[in-house]
């Protein structure tokens, strides 16, 4: 491998950049800590229901393309995206933090 590598698939390749390109490793780092976090569907409405809209809480409605017309909505929740990058590298996000010097 020459210089930083396009893509980071373990604990294992993490590891092994922090210590071969510490700056690199932690830009990408700091870049999983900064998406941590998004919109999460939690359930779709029912026809009539209301739902919970405020600072973490949203209602996602579809739309049809040529009518305009909701077919759908759907419950979200801004918090912790429990399928994020961080994750699928087997880290923690208090491991990741730990990592960038938090």
């Amino acid at each position: 491998m020459v210089g930083f590598p396009k893509h980071l698939n373990t604990k294992a390749d993490v590891e092994y950049c922090l210590k071969e390109y510490p700056a690199e490793a932690k830009k990408h780092l700091q870049g999983l800590l900064d998406t941590k976090e998004g919109w999460i569907t939690t359930a779709k409405l029912a026809e009539g229901k209301e739902g919970v809209t405020d600072a973490t809480h949203r209602i996602a409605e579809i739309t049809d393309d040529v009518t305009k017309a909701v077919i759908e909505r759907y419950q979200e929740e801004y918090m912790v995206d429990p399928n994020g990058p961080i994750f699928k590298l087997g880290l923690t996000v208090k491991e990741v933090e730990d990592m960038v010097g938090r």
